[in-house]
Order: structure tokens, then C-alpha cells, then sequence
């Protein structure tokens, strides 16, 4: 970032967040155009092979293969024939792939042959995925869907008229659910200014949701618990839905909700909505979640959102996002604020999924979660045996502001990866800073409740208040279901910056047979690791980036991440933290009103 030389220093501007940043993260935001030390594994690698950038655009019958970590499966051919139909026409995907106990296919569902045939009804990119002990490796192709007729916009205006309009410019529709019955796939469905009211359902593939170039629509529902559940509801065949550019406000339940058919009755074809895209939007004030992403629901993208205010009827499970075994989700560039609950979570066994330079604050619960804990029934028990809450699960490149539960928490989580965060003030009731949790899953008996194993926590800047009385990290253990602990091992910890303003931070292990608390030097020890972290000011500015005078500048471990948090290219010897400084501007903190999400415009 591009930063004055005569900034304040980090403790005075951090103190002036904590007071002060509540008051302006509350103001209605205007989107529209005006014992001894455990044994580490030996096995993880340092630092982890994981994804730095998205995957590119696909083209037609392109394949595009991510492998997955050293022993994941190979997976050598994955193609459709024909890889261009009409609506409905048969499709034979085949696939090669080795050293897989598990293959699944999404949108589809576990398979257990070489070969699936499918009938989209609209252009899709399905998802291979197989998986081991090791990890799951991943291709995608996309089948071409030639519509019978060309892409339409039907327009929906507040003066429109639902029994007269045809959903031209000169006869618009008046409600959204009119329209989006009307659309076919490859459709969109372009509203005008103004605030429609009433729940809408997408059941078709392919159709985008979108204030019209130059409007802003608001869509809203009550939030009493006889309302629609969500304002937008999207069906389990409604892939590739978009929703561009709208305002989405209340539901009993959720802003936006993916559907899915997992309990269903099929245990083989289980699917919810594949590659929905949740763009530029701005959803709160809901009666629970911001948005609800149910099992078997894979490849959802949100970015460039703003969701706040979650919880309206009901604070008590609230979140900004929940994903319940989801798949390869992204959320990037996105402010969550004010969930009566979490922020974000990734549990029920969601495998690679990633939240990226999006800024997390003012939350009643945790800030990120990777993995939490689940009721058994939403787990994949042929991929997931162990029940393990999050496989491969990233956080990257965020800021994690004022939560009353830990910043960033780790659940029962295989192999995740927590680098180049900024927390500060996490914490503040329970858990710690940074929080490595334990799960219980229902108590159901037999039911597996793993320690988190293999988790990497590196690049990372945590700052404590003089308020905040829980540990700087903390490890959980219980005696319930026999004893459950929230690590197995040790955690894979490098080149942090911990920061406890007027005084010493306390690092502790409440696992029975490593119980330890103590500071820096001794959590070192105690661990085997957390090798070249550090304790003192980071030198923070307002926008929670580093000052000239950061130790943190060219103190982290290389190979975690290719940009910052405000999307801007890391070169040379990384800096610890969000932000990598001179590299490019500095986004507000918090942003300002040109539209939803982190990203400037």
C-alpha cells in the first residue's frame, strides 16, 4: 500500500478502532447509483502446495485439472461426448483417474463407475473430484448447451404490469418471480430502480438476476417466522444462477438460500445448485444467515458483496455465511459486519474452500471459522470418513476486526491453511484470538471428533486490546465423549506477529498431557515451531495496514500468496500480515459507499 510517513503510531489509531469503529460500521450503507511438546506430522509439507490465484475461465469442452497435494489421486482424462447438445439431450462424461477412494461428480453426485451420462438443460461446468488419505485433485469441463432461441432480457419496473407486460422495455413485468417464470435459460432478468417486494424462486438453470446498467433494485421479504424462509431461494437444477448488482433484504430465515437434494431420499444423487455466482450485493438485515449453503451445493463464488445486520428474528445462530459441506467455495473481496453470530464458516466437511481479501468486523460470534461443528447426518461419510469439519479450507489475505468469539478459528479441520491474515481485537468474550476448537457432533455415539491435524497457521498479525482477557492462541480440549481434543500434534506455526497491548501475551494448551500456558518463548518451545514469529507493535495504520517503520515489512515466510488484501501483487520477500506494503493503494477501512464488497470500483 501507499502510505503517509508522519501516520500515528499502531497502539494509538488501534485504540481509536476499538472505540470508534463500531459507530461507523453501523451506519446504513448507500450501494445504489447516487508435558512434553506433541509431535508435529512429518508428512505436511512447508509451505503447503495450495492454489494462489482462481482457476481461468473455461471454454468449451477445456479441461482444466488441479491436482491436489503429494499423494493426492491422478486424475488422467475427464471429457464429455458430445460436448455440444440441445437442452436435454444425453451426455456421456468419462473419466480416468488412479489412486481414488472416492470420485465424485458435481453437480451429480458419488460415482462409482468410469463414466456418468447427464442431461443439462443449460451450458454447465461440471466438476470431477477425487480423493484419498492424502487429498482430492479436481478437473472441470464445461458442456455447451445450444438454446433454441437467442439470450433475452426481460425488464421488471415498479410501474410495470404483471398481466399485461411481456417483459420488454415498453411493458415490463411488476414483480421478479413473474419474470424469472418467464425466463428461460441464458435469460436475465433486468430490474429497474425501486423495491420489490415478495420472496423469489429460481428453479431453472442459467438465468441472472441483475439490476438493470445505471439502477438499483432492492428485493425484499418480511422476516416473520410465517414469511418465506429466504428472499431468494435457488433450486438444486438451477445451476449457474447469478444474482448481479441487488439489494437482497430480510427473509424469515436467510437472504439467500441454495437448495439441495441431499435428504432427499437418493444417497447416490445428491446435488444442490453448482456455480452459483453472488455478485455486488449488498443482503441484510435478515431473520437468521446472510446466505445458507446446504450440502452438496459445490463451487459457490461470492465476491464484491457487503452482508450485514444477520439475525433479525433470530440472533441466536445468525451468520453471515454458513456453508454446511459445500465444496471449493470462494468468497473473496467481500465485508461481513455486524452477524449476530459468525461471520463465515466452512463446516460439515467442506473440502477447498477459501475466503480471500474480504474484511470481517464487528461479529457477536468467530470471525472466519474453518470447519465447525456439524450434525453428523450433513457429512459425506464415503469422502470423509473421519469427519473431519474442513479439508483444505483457506483463509487468506484478510482483516478481522472486533468479534467476540476467536478472530480466525480452526474445527476439526484437515490440512487447513490460515496466512498473511490481520486480526485485531478477536476474542473478546470467548475462545481466543485464534482458536484451535474442538467439536462434538451431536454427542452421537461411534461418531468420530477429530483434533484439527496438519493446520497451518503462518504470515499471520493478531492484536489483542487491553480489554481482551482470553489467550493470544489457545488449544481446547474436553473430557465429554471420552476426551476430545481441538489439535492432534502440533500446529504448523511460522513468522506471526502477536501484539498484546500493555502487556505480555499468553499462549495456552489445555490438552491433559501437554497442558502448558506461558508466553512467546515458551509456547515456542512447548510447540517445536512457531519459528520466527515475533511479539511487539506491528505498526499498524487506520486502514490496518503497515507503516513504514512495520517490523512486519520483509518478515514472512515466501510461497503463501501472490497478492495482498487489497488485491495488490506481493514481490520480492513477503511482508506478515493482510497487507504488503508499497505495493499499491490502500482500500478504506471501512470501505467507502461506492458499492458492495472491499474491492474499489
Amino acid at each position: 500500500m501507499t502510505r503517509a510517513r508522519s501516520s500515528p503510531t499502531a497502539v494509538f489509531i488501534l485504540l481509536i478502532l476499538v472505540t470508534m469503529g463500531c459507530t461507523r460500521c453501523n451506519n446504513v450503507m448507500s450501494h445504489g447509483p447516487a508435558g512434553s511438546p506433541p509431535t508435529g506430522s512429518a508428512t505436511a509439507p512447508w509451505p503447503p502446495s495450495t492454489p494462489l490465484s482462481n482457476p481461468p475461465p473455461l471454454a468449451s469442452a477445456s479441461v482444466d485439472n488441479q491436482p491436489g497435494p503429494a499423494g493426492a489421486p491422478s486424475i488422467a482424462s475427464f471429457t464429455a461426448s458430445p460436448d455440444s447438445i440441445q437442452p436435454g439431450e444425453p451426455v456421456t462424461l468419462r473419466w480416468s483417474v488412479a489412486n481414488a477412494k472416492h470420485i465424485g461428480l458435481s453437480p451429480y453426485g458419488t460415482v462409482t463407475t468410469n463414466s456418468a451420462v447427464v442431461k443439462p438443460a443449460a451450458t454447465i461446468t461440471y466438476v470431477l473430484a477425487a480423493t484419498n488419505d492424502k487429498g482430492t485433485s479436481t478437473a472441470r469441463l464445461v458442456v455447451t448447451v445450444k438454446q433454441r432461441s437467442a439470450p433475452r432480457t426481460l425488464v421488471v419496473a415498479p410501474s410495470g404490469n404483471d398481466a399485461s407486460g411481456d417483459g420488454s422495455t415498453a411493458r415490463p413485468f411488476a414483480s421478479v418471480q413473474k419474470a424469472v417464470d418467464a425466463a428461460e435459460p441464458g435469460d436475465t432478468v433486468s430490474l429497474m430502480s425501486g423495491t420489490y417486494r415478495g420472496a423469489v424462486r429460481v428453479r431453472k438453470p442459467a438465468i441472472t438476476i441483475a439490476s438493470a446498467p445505471g439502477q438499483w433494485a432492492v428485493i425484499e421479504s418480511p422476516t416473520a417466522e410465517d414469511a418465506s424462509g429466504a428472499v431468494i431461494q435457488i433450486d438444486p437444477d438451477a445451476h449457474e444462477t447469478r444474482l448481479q448488482r441487488l439489494e437482497i433484504v430480510g427473509g424469515a430465515y436467510y437472504g439467500v438460500f441454495l437448495q439441495t437434494t441431499w435428504d432427499w431420499g437418493d444417497p447416490v444423487l445428491r446435488y444442490g445448485p453448482g456455480h452459483v455466482i453472488i455478485e455486488d450485493c449488498y443482503i441484510h438485515d435478515t431473520g437468521r444467515d446472510g446466505i445458507k449453503v446446504t450440502p452438496a451445493t459445490d463451487d459457490v463464488v461470492v465476491r464484491r458483496c457487503t452482508i450485514a445486520r444477520t439475525g433479525r428474528r433470530d440472533p441466536s445462530n445468525a451468520d453471515g455465511i454458513d456453508n454446511v459441506n459445500g465444496d471449493r467455495m470462494l468468497v473473496q473481496d467481500t465485508w461481513i459486519h455486524h452477524a449476530a453470530t459468525n461471520g463465515v464458516y466452512f463446516k460439515g466437511g467442506s473440502v477447498g474452500s477459501r475466503i480471500e481479501r474480504s474484511l470481517v468486523t464487528d461479529c457477536g460470534g468467530a470471525g472466519i471459522l474453518l470447519g465447525f461443528d456439524t450434525s453428523p447426518e450433513f457429512f459425506d461419510k464415503a469422502v470423509n470418513p473421519d469427519y473431519y469439519d474442513c479439508i483444505d479450507c483457506i483463509a487468506r489475505n484478510n482483516l478481522v476486526l472486533r468479534t467476540d468469539y476467536a478472530g480466525i478459528g480452526l474445527f476439526a479441520s484437515l490440512r487447513s491453511l490460515a496466512v498473511h491474515n490481520t486480526v485485531v481485537d478477536a476474542g473478546r468474550k470467548g475462545h481466543s484470538a485464534v482458536h484451535f476448537g474442538l467439536v462434538l457432533h451431536d454427542w452421537e455415539k461411534g461418531i468420530p471428533c477429530p483434533g484439527n491435524k496438519d493446520p497451518v497457521f503462518a504470515n499471520n498479525i493478531v492484536v489483542q486490546t487491553p480489554e481482551d482477557t482470553t489467550p493470544m492462541v489457545q488449544i481446547r480440549y474436553t473430557e465429554d465423549n471420552g476426551g476430545v481434543s481441538g489439535l492432534q500434534g502440533s500446529p504448523r506455526m511460522a513468522a506471526n506477529r502477536y501484539y498484546r497491548m500493555g502487556g505480555a501475551a499468553v499462549f495456552s494448551d489445555r490438552r491433559p498431557d501437554s497442558r502448558f500456558e506461558g508466553n512467546l518463548a515458551k509456547w515456542q518451545e512447548h510447540v517445536a515451531g512457531d519459528t520466527g514469529s515475533s511479539e511487539g507493535d506491528p505498526r499498524l495504520d487506520g486502514a490496518l495496514h503497515l507503516l513504514d517503520s512495520s517490523p512486519c515489512i520483509d518478515a514472512a515466510r515466501p510461497g503463501f500468496a501472490d497478492d495482498d488484501y487489497d488485491g495488490a501483487r506481493r514481490t520480492g520477500r513477503p511482508d506478515v500480515g493482510a497487507d504488503e506494503a508499497g505495493a499499491g493503494p490502500a482500500r478504506p477501512v471501512p470501505p467507502g459507499g461506492n458499492g458492495p464488497g472491499t474491492a474499489p470500483r
